[in-house]
């Protein structure tokens, strides 16, 4: 079974064979390779073919590895563009950039790239900014958690259950300045 298997695997991978012919068992059968299914191998070894041959044009099959690796050189060329744009990078916050409020400690942010803005993510308390560069992104989120914290207090007494974990966590980490 196991060596029928490989021979299936071979046929499989064999994508410019011009014919594929099985003797066996006092049978003997030819068949062109268009339109030739695995399924008639498979089922020329269960009637007891022992041998199979398979002949295929060599030129038209180098020739088609070398049409292969090209692609599959666009295709690395693609996923390097592609994971340019996707990259992310991790940073520390040190400071709200707002004269009336300190952090008394960095907040984690992640820097995105999506299409040509970036994106500066503080998971912590699901806010984010962005804009053209990194220094943007970061000035529009600290503008945003200003923001945030400023409403949340105003309405502490009133929250919901996340606003309230949120609250509790950036009224540990922003300190006002007297």
């Amino acid at each position: 079974m196991e060596r029928q298997a490989r021979i299936i695997k071979l046929i499989e991978n064999m994508e410019d064979r011009k014919t594929c012919s099985w003797k066996g068992s006092g049978k003997t059968s030819s068949v062109p390779s268009e339109g030739v299914e695995v399924g008639n191998v498979e089922q020329a070894i269960k009637e007891g073919y022992k041998k199979i041959e398979i002949r295929f044009d060599e030129t038209s099959f180098v020739s088609e590895v070398v049409e292969l690796r090209k692609e599959i050189d666009k295709l690395y060329k693609a996923i390097g563009k592609l994971s340019k744009k996707l990259a992310t990078k991790s940073i520390f916050l040190q400071n709200l950039r707002h004269q009336c409020y300190i952090l008394k400690q960095p907040l984690s942010v992640t820097l995105e790239s999506e299409d040509s803005e970036i994106v500066a993510s503080c998971y912590d308390i699901n806010m984010y900014g962005c804009g053209d560069n990194e220094e943007e992104a970061i000035d529009d989120l600290c503008t945003v958690i200003v923001e945030y914290y400023e409403s949340l207090k105003e309405d502490k007494e009133k929250l919901g259950c996340l606003p309230q974990k949120h609250w509790i966590y950036l009224s540990n980490v922003i300190e006002e300045k007297q």
